[in-house]
């Protein structure tokens, strides 16, 4: 006779097996977290490499496919919608510059949900534009979102810093006093000026009394009238 498992048994395997499929799914997608901040920054550093090397199919293999695409150059015109004119940008800057070369640094990436993740970095691009040297650097920023077929690039942000910024930032970072004031030329070595003691005040001089005018008398005082 088979014995079967009464509806308490039953309802209480269902509820370990619902346990343990929620543990999994967990567990992969904390896996899948720490996954996604390297393989952002697998890829970008894949497309410096596509930068460097003018591989325009290895960037459109890194940026998505989709109609949403944004890239926010350094202007002008500085803004871009969707692969084909954003290819057309890539394409431009290749044409006009020579021995291009880009580096970036401080790269750092935090992931939201398992489906976006935000790059941000420094980033420095020399070469020449004819007979120019080309000398730029700025920061990006860049958003990856998690599609069918993996991270792809959806929006990028490059920023230049104006030249002359790095330097007036590190002079504004110098300690301050770091070079004592000189004392003036005339003062080197002199003690502190005496101070003037004030004058004893002399008593006002003594006026002689006002003289009272002569009295006039009437001339008829003089007839006895």
């Amino acid at each position: 006779m088979t014995h079967r498992p009464g509806p308490a048994a039953s309802a209480r395997r269902a509820a370990v097996m619902l346990l343990a499929a929620a543990m999994l799914v967990a567990t992969a997608a904390c896996r899948g977290d720490a996954g996604g901040a390297d393989e952002v920054k697998a890829l970008v550093a894949r497309q410096v490499e596509a930068i460097n090397g003018r591989d325009m199919q290895a960037l459109a293999r890194i940026w998505s496919q989709q109609d949403d695409i944004l890239l926010f150059d350094v202007a002008p015109p500085g803004r871009f919608k969707g692969w084909t004119e954003i290819a057309r940008s890539f394409n431009n800057l290749f044409e006009k510059a020579g021995e291009l070369h880009m580096t970036v640094e401080n790269v750092q990436v935090q992931e939201s949900g398992g489906t976006l993740a935000t790059a941000t970095y420094d980033w420095v691009l020399s070469g020449k534009v004819g007979e120019t040297p080309l000398e730029d650097r700025g920061e990006a920023t860049e958003i990856y979102r998690h599609e069918k077929d993996g991270w792809k690039l959806m929006h990028a942000h490059y920023s230049a810093v104006p030249p002359g910024a790095a330097a007036a930032a590190a002079a504004s970072a110098a300690p301050a006093g770091g070079t004592k004031a000189e004392p003036p030329a005339d003062r080197k070595g002199a003690g502190p000026p005496a101070t003037s003691q004030p004058s004893a005040a002399k008593p006002p001089a003594a006026r002689p009394p006002a003289s009272k005018p002569p009295v006039v008398k009437p001339s008829g005082a003089a007839h006895g009238t």
